[in-house]
């Protein structure tokens, strides 16, 4: 199967799940079959540092205690290995100029995430982790 035809399956399979109102599970779809195709595009890139974002916007961290913010600290490690992933891997339109701001952004927002857990300052990481979505967002809207 070439690319072309692979692109042309994602895109029916994403109609197909869509009609069903399930875009997290057309997201999963997609993903697998990249998986099974050998591919790992930005997208999925993107796909899988939201995941673990929304698990940190889920989460309590125990009321941000020192216990909380070591899980937490863990956490961030994660999702700054995956903004990595972004920045060493840019979006096929990333020649644009917004998207060195923007891909900036994300990393600043999991930068003061990861300095405020760090200095277990909590105050500062429940600050930090509301500095997450807007900037994942911004770049998503315009390249995910």
């Amino acid at each position: 199967m070439n690319f072309t035809q692979l692109r042309r399956l994602s895109i029916a399979a994403l109609a197909f799940v869509l009609s069903f109102g399930a875009q997290t599970q057309a997201q999963v779809t997609l993903g697998e079959l990249h998986i099974r195709n050998g591919l790992y595009t930005f997208s999925d890139r993107m796909n899988t540092y939201h995941a673990k974002m929304e698990h940190v916007l889920g989460n309590d961290y125990q009321g941000f205690d020192n216990a909380g913010l070591k899980v937490l600290n863990e956490d961030v490690a994660v999702l700054a290995a995956l903004a990595e992933g972004i920045i060493d891997h840019p979006a096929p339109k990333a020649g644009n100029e917004a998207y060195a701001g923007l891909v900036a952004g994300l990393k600043a927002s999991v930068d003061a995430l990861q300095a405020a857990t760090r200095n277990g300052d909590a105050a500062a990481a429940k600050a930090a982790i509301g500095g997450l979505k807007p900037a994942y967002a911004k770049l998503f809207a315009k390249f995910g």
